[in-house]
């Protein structure tokens, strides 16, 4: 992700779990990156669009390390609220990000992904919308000050998944636990507007903390509060948390706010029978194959449709789409894996148990 998904990115803040194995990881792939652009081993890319230029610049690095109690929202969470001091709606002790003309997008990834090639598609079009939404507040307070009669409404984007799965049919009750049944954003790669970083903080972030924070410079004590805890069964509290912080979170926006790159499963209008004839493959049970499970579906938007991410261990590793892009130098060289990510002490599934047999 660090060479792959940050062109244009002003700072990159990596929050994981507060072990020693993590710290280690984390510090020494932060280390050959920084090592690696200082000696010229790697070339950042210069991206340019039709609608936006975006230039990769040295962008700020910190690492931050947080009890890993509450899964990906809970790091989230914590590197928005101590690492810069947000609570949504400020930044405390950074006068540069409450700026009302340098208000700052925001984009969250997890670590079950990895970057197959270089991507701004999402950040491109996120950033169209976070200009659109700072255009109408600046025609907003001129009409406030009677200076512009202009209609500022606000009917824009405010964040942007890279898989979702919005259609129509799907939007439930709003108002029951557990959000809109399947009409829902993935967390795997999200883009939020200014505004969209509130409404996020608002849903994910508040209830987990009291209203006094711990900033750089004043140290209080934050009272942490967790709707999935983990005295529950590990499948109870993964479903009580993809239901709470993913499934619910596109109903804390209107529906015209929420938008995806791709759809979580293949839609029925798709024409995808070149795709199928190529790789004689039949097309029964086709549509319900999701892309995260590096299969049929995501090797269709990888071939036909330039699917940027992979679940880590889902799917083959296609070197072509390395070479062509070439921004994936520090994790791979001509011979396979790097021999220094080989020894990263990475923590593998532990065995099962094996079930004694009752005599």
């Amino acid at each position: 992700h660090l060479e792959c998904l940050t062109s244009g990115i002003d700072k990159v803040i990596i929050a994981a779990p507060d072990v020693g194995w993590s710290k280690f990881i984390v510090n020494i792939i932060v280390e050959k990156f920084r090592l690696a652009l200082d000696l010229k081993l790697y070339t950042p890319p210069n991206t340019t669009t039709a609608t936006t230029n975006v230039d990769w610049k040295e962008f700020e690095i910190e690492t931050a390390f947080y009890e890993n109690d509450r899964y990906d929202a809970g790091l989230w969470c914590d590197g928005l609220t101590y690492a810069l001091g947000y609570d949504g709606e400020t930044y405390a002790g950074n006068s540069n990000y409450n700026s009302e003309h340098n208000k700052k997008a925001m984009f969250l990834v997890n670590d079950s992904v990895m970057s197959m090639r270089r991507y701004v598609g999402l950040m491109n079009k996120l950033e169209r919308f976070a200009m659109q939404e700072q255009e109408e507040e600046d025609k907003r307070k001129k009409s406030t000050h009677g200076d512009s009669k202009e209609d500022a409404t606000t009917n824009n984007v405010k964040i942007i998944s890279l898989n979702g799965h919005l259609k129509a049919s799907h939007r439930q009750d709003r108002s029951r636990p557990g959000g809109g049944g399947m009409y829902w954003i993935e967390s795997v790669y999200r883009g939020l507007t200014p505004n969209g970083a509130r409404t996020f903080y608002q849903h994910s972030c508040k209830h987990m903390y009291n209203m006094s924070m711990t900033t750089k410079t004043t140290t209080i004590t934050i009272q942490k509060r967790n709707p999935c805890p983990s005295t529950m069964d590990p499948p109870d509290r993964k479903e009580c948390i993809v239901n709470r912080y993913e499934k619910s979170l596109a109903d804390s926006f209107a529906w015209h706010e929420v938008d995806a790159m791709y759809p979580s499963y293949i839609p029925p209008e798709w024409n995808t029978s070149r795709y199928h004839q190529n790789h004689h493959l039949d097309v029964v049970g086709y549509p319900h194959n999701q892309w995260r499970l590096g299969n049929t579906y995501f090797g269709y938007l990888v071939e036909e449709h330039d699917f940027p991410l992979k679940k880590v261990g889902r799917g083959d590793w296609n070197k072509e789409l390395m070479n062509k892009d070439m921004c994936l130098r520090l994790l791979e060289n001509d011979e396979g894996r790097s021999e220094w990510m080989k020894m990263l002490p990475f923590i593998g599934k532990p065995p099962k148990k094996k079930k004694k047999k009752k005599k």
